[in-house]
């Protein structure tokens, strides 16, 4: 059926942690997907996991990285990416300090 389609990609790039093919998948399909007020309810907390998968994979190989980087790479504000970070901090998915100031 055509409406799985979309379904089955996000379902695909949410496996592979791959943000831009999910929120290419997002923004091309919206009748499928975000207008759907069951599937609605879970696309913010499934984009949320995509983005902190890729900020864990981005980070690891490093001791110091710039949270600008990290927001342009997801595409989104260097806002959301210290609070994503802040979050993983205060978890301990990963061991760092945020220095607002340098």
């Amino acid at each position: 059926h055509p409406s799985i389609e979309p379904i089955a990609q996000l379902l695909d790039a949410y496996e592979k942690n791959n943000i831009r093919n999910f929120e290419r998948v997002l923004r091309e399909n919206p009748k499928e997907i975000t207008d759907d007020p069951f599937l609605k309810q879970f696309i913010g907390r499934l984009l949320t996991k995509v983005r902190i998968a890729k900020i864990l994979e981005m980070v690891k190989p490093y001791t110091r990285i710039n949270t600008q980087f990290l927001a342009t790479q997801l595409t989104v504000e260097r806002e959301e990416v210290e609070d994503l970070l802040v979050r993983l901090i205060l978890d301990n998915d990963i061991e760092g300090r945020i220095d607002q100031v340098g």
